[in-house]
């Protein structure tokens, strides 16, 4: 039903209201009414425009303003004709990896573009990597996402395991081991715990979910070998022109210091699991946010 109603407030033409005594010489039309229209309204105006709207989209004239959930209504209506362009950029598009949570690579795959690649972005994680190193040791790029300008790379750097993150190249935060490699089977991880409550905020409105800080772990066979904060995380997209790699970097270097591409990896990936936990938002949460939403809206008017 919401959908049909903030689809009404999106596409319609200029109209002229007359549900309410302040408006009875504008000749109404609320079924062409735009977002812009509905926002200019007044806090006595708006309920009654919804209860209009409400009553149109189920072939009724016009539905009780005191219907249940109706305040609830005209808050999601507000929230939703503020809108802004980045949260319409970002909102998810069909994809294969949509309403997953888990991905596994066994071989080195290439190219994945970025909408069928899984988003680490505002949500906690785990990477781990099924490696063998052959004698001599071996290096290279075990899997990747973005690159100069705004990425995160797993990979072996001279012989020591590394996860590295470019925040939009102002600033590259990097979980190193202090040690090389030895020879034979090993498995790295990473784990980053995000601290933030996740993309749900958007839906009230609210940034405050988003590119908050967390905490990252690199382990080597289980031992955790450098912990560090993350004071800030990239909020909400990686670079459109770059790929999800495995096995090497066919875009740019996520650090132009560290390696240059397509830096494959030398020894052999036997497997790759990546585990995403994104933060869901609670009663009390959605609460919260509702009643920020609500002060905003009245300070605005």
């Amino acid at each position: 039903m919401l959908r049909a109603i903030v689809w009404v407030l999106s596409i319609g033409a200029a109209f002229q209201l007359g549900l309410v005594a302040e408006a009875s010489a504008k000749k109404a039309d609320p079924t062409k009414m735009t977002c812009e229209e509905y926002l200019s309204l007044s806090e006595s105006q708006k309920p009654v425009a919804a209860a209009f709207l409400e009553g149109w989209s189920k072939g009724k004239k016009q539905v009780d303003i005191g219907e249940v959930g109706l305040d609830r209504d005209v808050t999601t209506l507000i929230v939703s004709c503020k809108e802004t362009v980045v949260t319409r950029l970002i909102t998810p598009r069909p994809s294969i990896t949509a309403g997953r949570n888990v991905f596994t690579w066994t071989a080195p795959l290439t190219g994945t573009p970025n909408g069928d690649a899984p988003s680490l972005l505002n949500a906690s994680y785990t990477f781990k990597a099924e490696i063998e190193v052959p004698q001599g040791g071996a290096e290279g790029m075990l899997i990747t996402q973005g690159g100069r300008f705004a990425g995160y790379g797993f990979y072996v750097l001279k012989g020591k395991p590394v996860f590295a993150w470019n925040l939009v190249d102002l600033e590259r935060i990097k979980w190193q081991g202090p040690e090389v490699l030895t020879p034979g089977k090993h498995t790295l991880e990473f784990d980053f715990e995000y601290d933030g409550l996740g993309m749900g905020t958007l839906a009230f409105n609210n940034m405050s979910g988003i590119g908050r800080s967390g905490a990252g772990t690199l382990k080597v066979d289980g031992k955790a070998v450098a912990e560090q904060k993350m004071e800030r995380t990239i909020p909400f997209i990686l670079a459109w022109d770059e790929n999800l790699d495995v096995g090497s970097d066919t875009g740019t270097p996520v650090d132009d210091a560290d390696y240059q591409v397509p830096f494959a990896f030398t020894g052999k990936i036997d497997k790759i699991t990546l585990s995403i936990d994104r933060p869901k938002l609670t009663p009390a949460d959605e609460k919260m946010l509702m009643e920020q939403a609500q002060r905003s809206n009245r300070a605005s008017e």
